[in-house]
């Protein structure tokens, strides 16, 4: 989703070293220029209840409509706010129980004045989370803007948050943990070795220049402290926290208690006539595969594309494929997935990989060559156990090999292979 981009860097004053400092983006006018298009001055731009850029006229507007369980009211706030990113910006941080967020505290929103999207919810300065395995931040009303308090009214902003949650919490989704504790790690390991420097330059400075408490002054070091909480993390928080969070949200109403249909494949490619099976743990499963949604809005209706599920469906061509459970009169939440029906298997091979190098994890890399006839779109497409998605329009013609290495320091990869073009990091 939208969000800053920051850097870790070794900072110094006048030549003192400092420590490790993560330089960001403000999502203001300018970050709405670059990521989103257009002038900066094209942007109304809130941060914390106050305006930055722009006017506040329709925020103003956004957060005045009131009685949220009339379709009317929900339909001008659908609008004035994009609804799937809000919902996403409020499961991260429900995921993350980030403590130190409110009504007008650490949050920034920003909209195109023209109206092509609503306003969009970007998390900013969020160092109180993930602290407390239990900690229960999705019945707390204190919540920026108070938008989702007065959502909460309406039976269509629930629902679409489940099926956000569905999307986000489960299988291979990115609030999983599998895929949060690779992501930290990605992260974790840029700044493991600076962390001995940083230890180095505050690690004592509780005992030496502010002792705010009385002693005795544990002296914090990379391979304690840090490592300790890496542990946490990786052992404990990770492990345990989107199922903790999947059992607040139903408690809160936000996720249903009868469960999604599950499917033997979570799409992607498959040969042609691949067997769809669907099961539903308790109810009628009904599925469409022109994508729209099996349950009409509002009416709760099953809508007149959708068909119950009786035997398993032969793919013949690519199709979006949507289903939910109906048991007496509730509908699950939105199981979604694309499926890309091929003749022949995919011909790009890996041919090389590189892992643990000596020197470090720099210096990783993997090289895959198509060993195919005829060129292939490889858009979209990524891995299990790297972090890589090939941009749209990436076409690898016959026998063309590709480079993808490293991200975590491309200068010293350079160095040790200069003679190596690299595809990607």
């Amino acid at each position: 989703g939208l969000a800053s981009h920051n850097r870790y860097v070794h900072l110094f004053i006048n030549g003192l070293y400092w420590g490790v400092y993560d330089p960001t983006e403000r999502p203001d006018g300018s970050f709405g220029e670059a990521y989103l298009g257009g002038e900066k001055e094209d942007y109304d731009v809130i941060n914390e209840g106050a305006v930055v850029d722009g006017t506040r006229a329709a925020y103003d507007e956004m957060l005045a409509l009131s009685n949220l369980a009339s379709p009317a009211a929900y339909d001008r706030m659908r609008q004035l706010l994009d609804l799937p990113q809000f919902i996403d910006y409020m499961l991260l941080h429900f995921y993350v129980a980030h403590q130190d967020w409110g009504q007008n505290k650490n949050w920034y929103t920003l909209r195109p004045k023209d109206g092509r999207r609503g306003f969009l919810y970007v998390p900013w300065d969020g160092e109180m989370i993930l602290d407390q395995l239990n900690h229960n931040r999705v019945n707390n009303v204190d919540v920026p803007s108070g938008l989702h308090t007065k959502l909460l009214d309406n039976p269509e902003y629930r629902l679409a948050f489940a099926d956000r949650a569905r999307r986000h919490l489960f299988h291979d989704g990115p609030l999983t943990p599998a895929a949060v504790a690779a992501r930290w790690m990605t992260r974790a390991r840029e700044v493991e070795l600076p962390m001995v420097a940083e230890s180095a330059r505050w690690g004592d400075y509780r005992r030496d220049v502010h002792p705010y408490q009385n002693p005795p002054y544990p002296l914090y070091t990379r391979d304690n402290q840090w490592r300790a909480e890496q542990n946490r993390l990786l052992n404990t928080y990770f492990p345990q926290r989107t199922a903790i969070l999947l059992g607040q949200l139903r408690a809160a109403g936000l996720y249903p208690t009868v469960d999604a249909p599950e499917l033997n494949r979570s799409g992607g490619r498959v040969e042609r006539g691949f067997q769809v099976e669907m099961s539903g743990a308790d109810g009628t499963v009904y599925f469409t595969t022109d994508g729209s949604d099996p349950r009409v809005a509002l009416s709760g209706a099953v809508a007149g594309s959708a068909r119950p599920y009786r035997v398993p469906i032969s793919l013949e061509q690519s199709l979006r494929l949507k289903a939910r459970t109906l048991r007496q009169g509730v509908w699950s939440a939105l199981t979604e997935v694309d499926f890309q029906v091929a003749d022949v298997p995919l011909s790009l091979r890996f041919t090389e990989i590189m892992y643990h190098p000596p020197g470090g994890d720099a210096f990783e890399f993997v090289e895959l060559r198509h060993l195919g006839p005829v060129s292939l779109d490889v858009t979209g497409y990524s891995f299990g156990g790297i972090q890589y998605i090939f941009p749209p329009g990436t076409i690898v013609r016959p026998g063309q090999l590709l480079v993808l290495a490293s991200r975590l320091s491309p200068t010293s990869f350079a160095v040790r292979y200069p003679d190596v073009s690299v595809f990607g990091y």
